[in-house]
């Protein structure tokens, strides 16, 4: 496996096929293919596989510049709004969801992911009592998740990158040395800000420039994170939801996680 990937799948029991290998001492007899074992005159074993529950883990920056966006659309309430969407879907394939808003050190928050019936309430309370303040101390925060939860885990870090691109990859690099498979969604300012919004020539120009510029800023981060296996996706009001949730799926497809 690639380093801080893992399998949601593990050999056992379960009702999916994954290989046909040679038998060997100890192996069930009632596992034995028989068909294939005379095709090749010996013995042939059914190995299956089963399904390991996930452990997923959402990470949203809650520092004051996820407060800018259009009224109703801005980056931070979207983000909880996907947050909670994403938690839904998790927990319906009974997935752990653990949960950790993040800015500055006195802002950090976490709760843990859980089993019990009514964690998905425990979510709702838990990420309505946040709003977006303070400075954005990335590099600590995942620091502080990596020392309070070792467990390895899907994680969803969501953050609109507003940071020196250093501080963004001494982040991702904690997260991947702790093991963690990492999915960047990243909510795109100038979509937000301009979200419904007629803008007169003079702000249509405005808004290209900062766009442009924000843009290479994230490319350089795209860039960076490739090197770790860690996508970067930004995302409009409009598809954030989306987006988190078929990321999530071919996580899951592909075995992205523990």
């Amino acid at each position: 496996m690639s380093f801080g990937v893992h399998q949601t799948k593990v050999k056992g029991t379960g009702t999916d096929l994954r290989t046909l290998r040679a038998y060997v001492e100890g192996d069930q007899y009632r596992h034995i293919d028989w068909k294939a074992s005379m095709r090749v005159q010996k013995l042939i074993v059914r190995e299956f596989e089963t399904e390991r529950n996930v452990s997923t883990v959402i990470l949203i920056d809650s520092s004051e510049s996820m407060a800018g966006g259009a009224v109703d659309y801005t980056k931070f309430e979207m983000s909880v709004k996907s947050a909670m969407f994403l938690a839904k879907i998790a927990m319906e394939q009974q997935d752990k969801v653990g949960i950790a808003t993040f800015s500055d050190r006195k802002s950090f928050r976490w709760l843990r992911p859980s089993t019990k019936s009514t964690h998905f309430y425990d979510i709702i309370s838990f990420l309505g009592e946040v709003s977006p303040r303070g400075s954005k101390e990335i590099f600590w925060s995942m620091e502080e998740f990596s020392r309070l939860y070792t467990k390895r885990s899907l994680v969803f870090l969501i953050t609109d990158l507003e940071i020196a691109a250093i501080d963004v990859m001494a982040a991702v690099r904690k997260l991947r040395t702790y093991g963690h498979a990492v999915v960047i969604v990243s909510p795109f300012s100038p979509w937000f800000e301009i979200h419904e919004l007629e803008l007169t020539p003079s702000d249509k120009a405005l808004a290209e420039a900062i766009s442009e510029e924000m843009m290479l800023h994230i490319l350089t981060i795209k860039k960076d994170c490739q090197k770790f296996a860690v996508p970067v996706i930004s995302v409009a009001p409009d598809d954030m939801l989306n987006v988190i949730a078929n990321e999530y799926q071919e996580a899951k497809r592909v075995g992205r996680a523990d």
